[in-house]
């Protein structure tokens, strides 16, 4: 009796544990390439990508038409690397985002305190791995419960090509068209990109605490000159930033530019004009302007 007690209770066990992993329902993925969004549905940010017999910790269950399940640990977030100190966050709130850079998608919030695995760098940003609480969404129908039978797939059955029918039609009358003469102006080019967004918030951009509390935040402004590198200078708030002469010829820096950096690195030595918002931050002479327009002078 006592034995038979024992293997029911070890039977019992490993099912729950099978069942219930972490807090949440063990899946198995049943598509051959599924995509990992950042929210429900199919329109949402893909995150990462799983292959067909990866298994998942779903945290709500099998419900609805989109399961949440736990970020797999070899999906990589980004945060500001300013922001974390000896392994953990230093500011009251981080976001972790989807790349290296403000124009990101955010996809889960980390508190300060709360330690970080860095897993590579892009300049200014770290890779890190997801936190614990970071979650991730899958359309149902691409999972199933890992106590579920595996289903085979159907077997197609092709069928018998038929022979295609000879029918005699009137050869189509042939269509001319006519091109476009193609035309070019002087006027300075405006670089093509999709609708400008919203102007950010203080904490899209940089954390309150960095921002000086004598000056005006987030003010629309336009700068002209050349694009340069910053160079290696301490507390440096962007890589960038706009160069222009004076009066006596000097070389002057107008201001700090911060943006998506792959796409200033292919302005570098070109003449600019920027528009965009305007911070000011602590122990830093000049302002850094965020872009959101760029516009290539002659």
């Amino acid at each position: 009796m006592k034995i038979r007690t024992f293997f029911l209770a070890l039977t019992y066990s490993v099912l729950a544990g099978v069942v219930f992993a972490a807090g949440g329902t063990r899946i198995r993925v049943i598509g051959q390439r599924v995509n990992l969004r950042s929210t429900a549905g199919g329109k949402a940010h893909v995150v990462h990508v799983v292959s067909e017999g990866d298994v998942l910790v779903a945290t709500k269950g099998l419900a609805g038409d989109w399961v949440a399940v736990k970020a797999p640990a070899d999906v990589g977030l980004w945060v500001y690397g300013e922001l974390v100190r000896d392994g953990r966050v230093s500011v009251p709130k981080l976001d972790a985002r989807s790349g290296a850079g403000i124009d990101s998608q955010i996809i889960c919030r980390l508190k300060e305190g709360d330690r970080v695995t860095v897993k590579g760098r892009s300049g200014d940003w770290l890779k890190i791995a997801p936190p614990s609480g970071c979650v991730l969404y899958i359309s149902r129908k691409y999972v199933e419960n890992v106590l579920s039978p595996r289903k085979k797939p159907p077997v197609k059955r092709v069928k018998a090509a038929r022979s295609p029918k000879v029918v005699d039609r009137k050869p189509p009358k042939p269509v001319i068209r006519l091109l476009r003469q193609q035309t070019y102006t002087d006027t300075p080019s405006v670089v093509s990109r999709p609708p400008a967004p919203p102007a950010p918030k203080y904490d899209d951009v940089f954390h309150r605490e960095m921002l000086s509390v004598s000056c005006t935040q987030g003010k629309k402004v336009i700068y002209d000159g050349l694009l340069r590198k910053s160079g290696p200078i301490p507390g440096c708030p962007g890589q960038y930033r706009l160069a222009a002469r004076d009066s006596k010829g000097r070389a002057l820096t107008r201001c700090y530019v911060k943006g998506n950096s792959a796409q200033l690195a292919s302005f570098l030595g070109r003449r600019l004009r920027i528009e965009g918002t305007e911070y000011w931050l602590h122990g830093i002479r000049l302002s850094v302007v965020v872009p959101e327009r760029i516009v290539l002078e002659n």
